[in-house]
């Protein structure tokens, strides 16, 4: 908290307040996590990889990787559908169709409701019937 306000350094917190007596190793240790995880970082550490192992599809995957043209499963972007509020697909999201169209939390609540106070059996009554079922309370 203090170190995200700026009150004190990473390297401050690190050392006197985690008791760290070597933050600088944590640091470095810290940055190389988070290169790890980027989408860069996973990109080079699978080029990394493919060369050891001599694999040229893994390097083929690698390249399209990093630039973009394939997902981090593999998949080729163009494969995949357009995200919901790309710009780049058709400039507008598509309008909702279907039953819930509505107020999805208004939808939800009513299922919820529904299920719980079984009111299928009662719908089928009254659809045979025309009249409710009778029940004793």
């Amino acid at each position: 908290m203090f170190v995200q306000q700026g009150l004190i350094s990473e390297l401050t917190w690190l050392e006197e307040i985690a008791g760290f007596e070597q933050p600088e190793e944590e640091q470095d240790r810290m940055w190389v996590e988070a290169q790890l995880k980027s989408t860069a970082g996973q990109a080079y550490t699978l080029e990394l990889a493919a060369k050891k192992k001599g694999n040229q599809e893994l390097l083929k995957l690698a390249g399209l990787q990093s630039s973009g043209q394939a997902s981090p499963g593999g998949t080729p972007t163009s494969a995949l559908p357009p995200r919901p509020g790309d710009p780049s697909a058709t400039g507008e999201d598509p309008a909702p169709t279907g039953p819930n169209t509505g107020n999805p939390a208004a939808s939800a609540v009513a299922g919820i409701m529904s299920g719980a106070s079984q009111t299928g059996p009662q719908a089928n009554v009254i659809q045979q019937t025309g009249q409710p079922a009778e029940t004793t309370t």
